[in-house]
């Protein structure tokens, strides 16, 4: 959520405005009921209404503007009941104060502080469902749930992103630093089966719609589109901690950094043709995306591939869509779970083989001894050892304890395969 920060504020604030409008909306739609001699309100409508003004609303900056805009709202609204001529009346006027005094207020005392923990807010319950942290029945504080994330950065500065919950709540929020780089998350390849479409699209719509479906908070992109395509204007509004740090979208990879892509991907797409015959038909342009394999005749739609076929195709789709850029943030939830034991070890090679080629930064969780060792290999072949870390998680009375354990894997290993043995113990062979 820290990362592109001005993103909640262009997508946050017309939402703030919108709330606004609904709020007074529903108020002033009885009023034109009623002027109107009506036995029905047009609830749709007025919607609509809301919806086209709340953008517009959202992109001033000076109260005459958003008073002028909630004039215009307020005369389109009773055009639609037939009432222009009732604007003057003393229930529209006092209608017209209270709803412009209010969005005035929130407009103008809209800043960064609270886009942001807005923003994380929303962010951080969508993720966990609303249970961001949990208590204990034997918690000091019966009933209260608190946590607090931190983490720093650059020591000689001391540079901190902090945020506290309570009762699920964000209660305070720190950014110290900037964080450039998106966090792209695989838990399930089985969002292969949405890429057909991919196919239809130019390589920069593919690749925005694909970095939407690999981020823990997925957007509505129809709503994303409709905020952008329907008139309104959005202005800058303040400036976060740690200026200058947001990357611009329209920034365009160098000649050099495109060749260096390109071999990259060259190099990738020889290594996954090794692996599985076969390869995704990127170059057909306006055709669903499909899997072709030279010892048939047709090429496989992706839904019918193995889950370990989209594991694969889903970070050959995510190179070549140049999803993935130098230093991007690579997060793969127990990838080994849909792979075969021989490719565990090829998929372990490959995102070492990307973290090199890229300098990413990658978070793997696995619960298997094989997957570990084929990493720890891995790894060591491409004389990285300096540059991985191993941290061990486990339950200690309830909460969780994170050690690192670079000097002591004999002892995950032990507990990884201790369930494994005890099995093999039973079994009749």
């Amino acid at each position: 959520p820290f990362c592109r920060p001005n993103h909640f504020i262009r997508e946050w604030k017309p939402n703030d405005a919108r709330t606004v409008l609904r709020k007074h909306g529903n108020n002033l739609d009885l009023i034109c009921k009623n002027l109107a001699g009506v036995k029905r309100r047009k609830s749709s409508l007025s919607e609509n209404i809301q919806r086209k003004y709340a953008p517009q609303i959202a992109g001033c900056a000076e109260e005459q503007r958003i008073m002028q805009f909630m004039e215009a709202y307020c005369l389109e609204h009773l055009e639609l009941y037939g009432i222009r001529d009732k604007f003057e009346t003393m229930e529209v006027q006092d209608w017209l104060q209270n709803a412009s005094n209010e969005m005035v207020s929130t407009m103008l005392d809209y800043n960064s502080e609270y886009a942001e923990k807005h923003g994380c807010q929303k962010y951080w319950e969508w993720v966990f469902a609303t249970q961001i942290v949990k208590v204990r029945k034997n918690a000091e504080e019966a009933g209260i749930k608190k946590a607090f994330a931190c983490l720093k950065l650059n020591r000689e500065r001391a540079n901190t992103i902090s945020v506290k919950f309570e009762k699920n709540r964000i209660v305070e929020i720190e950014q110290e630093f900037g964080v450039e780089s998106k966090a792209f998350y695989i838990d399930s390849p089985r969002i292969v089966d949405e890429f057909p479409a991919l196919g239809f699209m130019d390589e920069d719509s593919a690749r925005i719609n694909l970095e939407e479906m690999l981020v823990p908070y997925r957007n509505n992109l129809s709503m994303r589109y409709r905020f952008f395509n329907d008139g309104g204007s959005h202005s800058a509004f303040g400036e976060f901690p740690g200026k200058n740090f947001e990357k611009q979208m329209e920034d365009k990879e160098s000649n050099v950094e495109m060749q260096k892509m390109d071999e990259v991907i060259r190099r990738f797409d020889a290594e996954l043709v090794e692996i599985m015959r076969g390869t995704l038909k990127f170059e057909q342009a306006h055709e669903p995306l499909e899997f072709s394999d030279p010892d048939y005749t047709e090429s496989f739609k992706l839904r019918n591939l193995s889950t370990g076929a989209k594991a694969i195709s889903l970070l050959q789709s995510i190179l070549h869509y140049r999803v993935l850029r130098e230093k991007s943030v690579l997060i793969l939830d127990e990838p080994e779970i849909n792979l075969h034991p021989e490719w565990q070890a090829e998929y372990a090679r490959i995102v070492v083989m990307l973290q090199t080629e890229l300098n990413l930064h990658v978070v793997i969780t696995t619960h298997s001894p094989f997957f570990l060792k084929a990493l720890e290999n891995a790894v060591g072949e491409r004389g990285m050892g300096e540059r991985c870390h191993y941290y061990y998680a486990q339950n200690v009375d309830g909460d969780a304890k994170i050690e690192k354990v670079d000097n002591d894997l004999e002892m995950v290993y032990s507990k990884m395969m201790m369930p494994l043995l005890d099995m093999l113990r039973v079994m009749p062979i």
